[in-house]
């Protein structure tokens, strides 16, 4: 068995991955935002974020995590790709 050290260290290394992950998605957003401007396309699709959040909570209902965090998680992040693209 791991010591809790180690296991705090995993956890960390986890954390800065998913800083990462996210920092990259924004810089994807950025890029819509750029073509959504350059399109006169709208910021945000209400009947899109619906339709996305419920198949982010189809596709991950097998995993460790509530319904509500992945719903939490999944309103937070599209709330900063707003804030991003504005």
């Amino acid at each position: 068995m791991e010591n809790l050290q180690e296991l705090r260290y995993k956890i960390d290394d986890i954390d800065t991955q998913i800083i990462h992950l996210l920092a990259k998605r924004c810089s994807i957003v950025q890029n819509i935002w750029l073509y959504k401007k350059s399109h006169n396309l709208p910021l945000w699709d209400q009947k899109r974020q619906k339709e996305l959040l419920q198949a982010n909570v189809d596709r991950w209902q097998d995993v460790a995590l509530s319904r509500e965090f992945i719903i939490d998680l999944r309103e937070r992040i599209h709330s900063e790709s707003l804030n991003i693209q504005q």
